[in-house]
């Protein structure tokens, strides 16, 4: 099912989740006024849906949760296609790995949000990677029940027939944290939710208190295990793109005003 309205600002909302119709999608995607289009589920997606998007100058938010389907392909000309996305949800895409994440950070420069939870093939590399370059912009991060990433770096090992658990020189959260603190002075991310990552929900968990008193020192909490947050913050880029955004938005408001006083 398709569903949508139209916003004051004359942008449209677009949620169709589940649907089943390829058609139907590609024809929804026809309308250069949407900003956010919800496709969570839509299992039967293919590039055609990409081509489709070329004409959405105004998207801003993209979820496509749950589109069990896609490949690297797939998201590989979606960055390429509509690099202007702010807001990009790829929960549990399982089928996309570093390909994916890479053509993200080299391709979307206004990213603010990214999901990337249950995404299972991901490695620590694409994401220092996408932390370092694109820490001007990057807000939130959710890699929630990425379980090949652990957090805290034990090592299993065999010990008189047993499986013990042992710490290694640190695991996948002191990386993620020495890429946020090498862009410590233009980092605007406030959200990191490892939430369920490898080794986080463990009965038996040892927390790796270095990498935790670092992202302290970095003005995050950690009021649930795995989930960071602190306050929001805004560089200077980020800053100048509200005020191009509001003042764009003015410009369009005032010309629409002058051409509905004319009677066009």
């Amino acid at each position: 099912m398709v569903g949508g309205f139209r916003g004051n600002d004359g942008g449209g909302f677009v949620h169709a989740p589940y649907t089943a119709n390829q058609t139907t999608t590609t024809t929804t995607l026809a309308c250069d006024k949407i900003v956010l289009l919800n496709l969570w589920g839509c299992f039967r997606l293919s590039m055609d849906a990409v081509s489709s998007m070329a004409s959405l100058r105004n998207l801003k938010s993209l979820i496509l949760s749950e589109c069990h389907k896609l490949t690297d392909e797939f998201v590989v000309n979606l960055a390429q296609t509509v690099p202007h996305i702010h807001h990009l949800h790829l929960r549990y895409v399982r089928r996309i790995t570093d390909v994916s994440v890479n053509a993200i950070t080299n391709n979307m420069h206004s990213l603010y949000s990214l999901d990337l939870s249950f995404c299972t093939r991901i490695t620590p590399s694409a994401l220092i990677n996408l932390l370092e370059i694109r820490a001007g912009s990057l807000s939130e991060l959710r890699l929630y029940s990425c379980s090949q990433l652990d957090v805290d770096g034990y090592q299993s090992q065999q010990q008189n027939g047993m499986q013990r658990r042992r710490p290694a020189a640190g695991g996948v959260g002191r990386l993620l944290l020495g890429a946020i603190r090498s862009r410590s002075q233009e980092s605007i991310l406030s959200i990191l939710d490892m939430r369920d990552c490898g080794g986080v929900s463990r009965i038996d968990r040892k927390p790796d208190e270095i990498f935790e008193r670092g992202m302290v020192a970095l003005g995050f909490e950690q009021k649930i295990p795995g989930f960071f947050t602190r306050p929001a913050r805004w560089n200077t880029r980020a800053q100048r793109s509200i005020i191009e955004h509001l003042l764009a938005t003015s410009e369009k408001f005032e010309d629409e005003r002058g051409m509905f006083t004319r009677g066009v």
